[in-house]
Parts: structure tokens; sequence; C-alpha cells
């Protein structure tokens, strides 16, 4: 496990695609996004494993064609955690902080949703800051 004992980075690509007759009133026009990351974890004791991370992912949204459907115009995240391990049992702790980048709806067509719920196109998405939480426990047999 390349991840348990030093550093990685990486990126990564992904699309969203379609069959051929996918029927849709709101065509987004998606793209390609990329993922550029780099991680870092650091086990000082035998038991405790101390990890770190960063990512940046670019939009997958087409400005023209946004809406508040799909808020995130790419992200940016940080994440920390901690791994504890007692005999066969595993406690992972892990947070993360993303910001979601802005994105103004003034400039989109908002093409097939603006007759069915009026003119969503107006407005924008800012501010948005998830964060995550998680905890997992593990038991190995």
């Amino acid at each position: 496990d390349f991840s348990r004992h030093g550093e990685s980075t990486g990126f990564s690509r992904w699309s969203v695609q379609f069959d051929s007759d996918f029927q849709s009133i709101n065509h987004k026009k998606w793209r390609g996004g990329w993922n550029f990351n780099a991680s870092v974890e650091y086990e000082p004791l035998d038991w405790l494993a101390l990890r770190a991370g960063i990512w940046y992912e670019t939009p997958v949204t087409n400005e023209a064609h946004a809406d508040f459907m799909v808020p995130s115009h790419g992200r940016t995240g940080v994440s920390v955690g901690a791994g504890f391990q007692w005999g066969n049992w595993t406690l992972d702790l892990a947070y993360a902080h993303l910001w979601v980048h802005s994105l103004d709806y003034s400039e989109t067509d908002a093409s097939g949703i603006r007759s069915s719920v009026g003119n969503v196109s107006t407005g924008n998405s800012r501010n948005t800051v998830p964060n995550i939480y998680s905890a997992t426990i593990g038991y190995t047999f």
C-alpha cells in the first residue's frame, strides 16, 4: 500500500458521457475535468498514522449552460486525518474542507428549465464551503 508509508501525488481526468438516445431538457454540454492532488502520510508510531492532502478540480460544467442544479464550478480542498491501530482493529478519523468556485448565472442560458420554473439564470453560487467529517472502524480477519 503506497500511501501507508509515504506520500502520493497525482492527477486524474474524468468525463460525463451519455448513451446516444439520452434526452434532456437541460443541455449542460459537460466537458472533461482534471483533478490535481497531493497527499502525505507520516507514521511517528507503529499504531499512529497522520495524513494530510490538498487538491484542485477543474470545472466540468460549461459556463454558458450552467444553472443552480450543479453549483460546482470546480473545487479546491484540504484534508487532515489520523489512523489508529490496536491489534486487528483500526480507527480512521478525517476532516476535509472544500471551497467550491463561484459561478455567476447571469451569463448562462439555463436552457430547458426557464419555461417550467421561471428564469433561474439570474443569481450566483458563492461562498460554498462544505465541511466533511468521517470516521471508519475496521477489523482485519
